[in-house]
């Protein structure tokens, strides 16, 4: 039998407009991502959004989410 998932995602605006620093916070604390855990959700990504190709500089911040879905 295949297993089934549904999917939860998010996008993070990166604080400073997506600055070139590696030094940053999310709105995903620690409390949330446990608590996000504890209702079976999986982290499944994180993938960098950029708004402008021009001048590519990542602003936001895609966060993945999976779990198996229930009958």
């Amino acid at each position: 039998m295949t297993k089934k998932w549904e999917y939860k995602m998010f996008s993070d605006v990166i604080p400073g407009g997506g600055e070139r620093s590696y030094d940053f916070t999310t709105s995903f604390s620690e409390m949330t991502l446990n608590d996000l855990g504890s209702q079976g959700w999986e982290l499944v990504s994180v993938t960098p959004e950029v708004a402008n190709w021009r001048n590519p500089m990542t602003t936001t911040l895609l966060w993945v989410f999976k779990r198996p879905l229930e009958k």
